[in-house]
């Protein structure tokens, strides 16, 4: 078992190389990270010549992969250069937004569960009636659109939702505040 565990573990380095390439060459070319700054009043060619140089955008792709792969390995994630915000460490700033993420997940994860299980529950016991083929279709609605498609349409909803609580009088952030307590008296 150590044996297949370990083997697994080495066919799984050139697969992250092969996968970070793809993804480093994709993004590279997608565009000028540069291209706003053309726009912005006052920039001259050489300002832009002089940025390009500091980013390493001079150097051919694979030489900027290379240089972002040992930087990446060896905890240098570099700078953000986001316009209208300072340059800021991409490492502390992951790890901040990896806190958040991980709550969002655990919550939303608590959450289907208990829909989940409570539905599917629901639906067993008055089999054949009217909730059991909504639960059902709904279910096989959702599994069988794409992820991205259903993120759309949940966001769309929940920013109606919160237009429609706001016309009521209910400020967002109040509901917002009012369902995270609900769900952490709920969990404790």
């Amino acid at each position: 078992m150590i044996r297949y565990i370990i083997r697994r573990l080495l066919i799984s380095i050139p697969i992250l190389l092969i996968g970070s390439f793809a993804c480093y060459v994709l993004v590279a070319t997608a565009g000028n990270p540069l291209a706003e700054m053309r726009f912005r009043p006052g920039v001259t060619e050489a300002d832009i010549k002089a940025a390009e140089i500091a980013l390493g955008l001079d150097k051919p792709v694979i030489v900027r992969y290379w240089n972002w792969l040992t930087d990446f390995l060896s905890g240098d994630w570099g700078q953000s250069i986001a316009l209208g915000q300072a340059k800021t460490a991409v490492f502390p700033a992951v790890t901040d937004a990896l806190w958040t993420t991980g709550r969002l997940v655990i919550g939303a994860e608590l959450l289907a569960l208990t829909l989940g299980v409570s539905v599917g529950v629901l639906a067993a016991v008055r089999q054949y009636s009217i909730f059991d083929y909504l639960a059902t279709s709904t279910a096989f609605l959702m599994f069988s659109m794409p992820i991205f498609c259903v993120a759309v349409i949940v966001k769309n909803y929940g920013i109606q939702f919160n237009n429609v609580l706001e016309s009521m009088g209910l400020d967002r952030w109040l509901t917002t505040a009012a369902a995270a307590g609900w769900l952490q008296r709920q969990l404790q």
